[in-house]
């Protein structure tokens, strides 16, 4: 991953700080472990296409 990449998430996980902060219960921590991975996954897709339409629309 480049630099610009990194920035991103971190963007990313700051606008959803539920992200970084674990979960109290256990099965909560059990249900979110299985979503955060997805969670993460569609968030990042979506910083990429923000981006890339920003990028289309200065061009």
């Amino acid at each position: 991953m480049n630099h610009m990449t990194y920035l991103m998430r971190d963007q990313v996980r700051d606008l959803v700080p539920s992200l970084g902060v674990p979960a109290l219960s256990k099965k909560k921590s059990r249900e979110w472990k299985k979503l955060r991975s997805f969670a993460e996954i569609g968030a990042f897709v979506l910083a990429v296409l923000a981006y890339i339409t920003a990028l289309s629309l200065m061009a």
